[in-house]
């Protein structure tokens, strides 16, 4: 029994044997089930794609397919931006079968809309072939106020919902400690 990714030729495992490289990967035989899983531990999103089992005999070759779906959700971003400075925040999120076809941004539980503050800029882009949808959220002119939990929602059309967040701590930038200065 085998296991591989396509379109890749290599097995990543045959028996309990791996030759994948990625020690996440591991076959478990389970006997009295007569079956043959491939686990893998901490599922990435590139992880995701079309996985083959082989079976070989001495007359046949059983081939099965299976689709493996990732979902996932991640703010990236300024967490500690300068006050007077700009602060950029990027949520990805991947649905089970498409990209989420809604991302909506909060902070402190408060909806944001980018229609109602001039610093605040809020624009989201879709790639369909990678299935994942980004929204970017920019403040400009940070100041304190602007420190809190940011809570990004990505909504798909099969009503699955995936939410993250990120503490924003604004600082009051540069430093209170004296510059050196070059002493000869």
């Amino acid at each position: 029994v085998s296991w591989r990714k396509l379109p890749y030729i290599t097995p990543i495992t045959t028996g309990v044997t791996r030759f994948a490289q990625d020690s996440r990967y591991e076959a478990v035989h389970v006997p009295w089930k007569k079956q043959w899983n491939l686990r893998i531990k901490s599922v990435q999103l590139h992880d995701a794609g079309v996985y083959e089992c082989q079976v070989g005999t001495h007359r046949k070759q059983l081939r099965q397919k299976i689709t493996l779906h990732v979902k996932d959700i991640k703010i990236t971003g300024t967490q500690f931006p300068e006050k007077g400075g700009i602060m950029f925040l990027f949520c990805n999120a991947t649905g089970k079968k498409h990209a989420p076809n809604r991302i909506n941004w909060f902070k402190n539980g408060e909806r944001l809309f980018s229609e109602r503050s001039e610093k605040m800029s809020i624009k989201k882009t879709i790639s369909i072939n990678a299935g994942v949808m980004t929204s970017s959220l920019v403040i400009t002119d940070v100041h304190p106020d602007d420190n809190g939990t940011y809570v990004c929602r990505a909504t798909s059309l099969e009503d699955e919902t995936l939410i993250t967040s990120l503490k924003v701590n604004v600082s009051n930038g540069g430093s209170s400690y004296p510059k050196r200065g070059n002493h000869i």
